[in-house]
């Protein structure tokens, strides 16, 4: 990892401080999840013993095999289910909260759930083994997590994990996301600065030798050992987390149900992860509110030629979906082509969830195929991703190259595939055929 160019940009006192702003403090829910899989347990502890009894060599080891296999295909049965049957749980205690998007996202991915009657206690604190299960499970991890819930976890500190979290535990420790060395508290509150450990982790980024210098300045850091002062800068570097006000961490302060379900959404974006079955990631191509239908370039790969979608879809908007658009509730009617949007959807195949981002030009380049010019004008218009044309205004002094020589825009013709550079105002400022 290049840790050098990172921290260099730390030096910066400024820029330390723009990160101490009010951040969000960073959710899982053990809750229905936990009954559940205790439930089954005892009931596939049960079957075994009645029917199967001890004793019984293979033949019983083979039906006991059979048992968890059924289990285990119950329980994919369950998540194909889960975000048709979520959609429909309205948790009154989220509706007015700051966290409503993430905690309903998060839900309807089965990552996060409510209890059982219906509210999701967004302030609770997560337990560390909460918090594992809620990141393997958001790493896309559950079946693994499944099948190993009858493993032995290694060192006598691994005794007090609940049943339903020791698949998890175990996954965790395959994947380097806690140390089972060190001593583990699985049913204590979670801190921020584990809980920022165990996201660094997840993200797959090693600390550096230089991450020391900038988790100091928080003024309540210093009593941090240097691994964990690592993992928290780097945290910090890659916007997971932020501090207060007052230029404090609170290293210490039990994290949220409501901060780990927006760290999560945070997690899965950065990774891109999930991206499974149930889950659409695409270009919004256009929008028909009256019918509740939204047509979506999915597969995208989004770098200067190679902006081509893969495929192109409709789908149902149902009347319950949750819908958000640059962070705030949002109608079907706002959403415009062009924003990146994140779909869930339920068991039909119609979206719960759709998460909408307008396009801006933060890129430094676009990619395209022309389709019209207007030298007089200065305009240009491009086909993106092979489905949608946008018009771009070009700078009255914006640099043409062609075959690597300086040229002008009368050089650019129709068909011709080009790579943009736009400016904060997305404008043209460089075109290169």
């Amino acid at each position: 990892m290049k840790t050098k160019k990172l921290w260099a940009v730390l030096t910066s006192l400024a820029l330390v401080v723009s990160l101490l702003l009010p951040g969000l403090a960073f959710a899982i829910g053990g809750t229905d999840d936990q009954k559940m899989a205790e439930v089954q347990k005892k009931v596939s502890d049960s079957v075994y013993n009645k029917e199967v009894g001890k004793g019984k060599g293979q033949a019983a080891n083979g039906q006991k095999e059979q048992l968890k296999e059924n289990n285990k295909q119950q329980g994919k049965n369950r998540e194909r289910n889960q975000i048709n049957n979520q959609v429909r749980k309205k948790m009154p205690d989220i509706a007015n909260h700051w966290a409503k998007k993430n905690i309903e996202r998060l839900n309807l991915e089965g990552v996060v759930r409510g209890y059982a009657n219906g509210t999701f206690q967004p302030n609770k604190p997560v337990t560390m083994a909460e918090v594992i299960t809620m990141v393997v499970k958001a790493l896309g991890y559950e079946d693994e997590a499944q099948a190993k819930m009858d493993a032995t976890l290694p060192y006598n500190n691994m005794a007090a994990v609940p049943k339903w979290a020791v698949g998890y535990v175990a996954v965790a420790i395959d994947k380097n996301l806690i140390d089972p060395s060190v001593h583990f508290q699985p049913n204590r509150a979670a801190s921020r600065i584990a809980v920022t450990t165990i996201l660094v982790k997840a993200l797959g980024i090693d600390p550096g030798e230089d991450a020391v210098q900038a988790a100091v300045y928080f003024s309540d850091t210093n009593t941090l050992d240097e691994t964990s002062k690592e993992y928290l800068i780097l945290a910090v570097l890659n916007d997971l987390i932020k501090g207060y006000d007052d230029k404090t961490f609170k290293p210490n302060k039990p994290v949220t149900r409501a901060e780990m379900a927006t760290l999560l959404g945070l997690l899965e974006d950065k990774l891109g992860t999930c991206l499974k079955n149930g889950r659409v990631k695409g270009i919004l191509v256009s929008v028909d509110a009256a019918n509740a239908i939204i047509s979506v370039a999915s597969n995208v790969t989004d770098s200067v030629y190679d902006s081509v979608y893969k495929e192109v879809k409709d789908y149902k908007v149902i009347d319950e979906a949750a819908i958000y658009r640059n962070g705030q509730p949002a109608e079907l009617g706002d959403l415009e082509a062009g924003d990146r949007v994140l779909l869930l959807l339920n068991a039909e195949g119609n979206v719960a969830y759709l998460e909408a981002k307008e396009f801006t030009a933060d890129q430094k380049y676009i990619g395209g195929e022309v389709t019209a010019i207007d030298t007089a004008n200065k305009k240009l218009e491009l086909l993106r991703f092979g489905v949608l044309k946008v018009t771009y205004n070009v700078s009255e002094d914006a640099k043409v190259v062609v075959d690597d020589k300086e040229a002008d825009l009368e050089d650019i013709g129709v068909g011709d595939p080009v790579k943009v550079e736009l400016n904060a105002d997305g404008v043209a400022i460089k075109i290169i055929k």
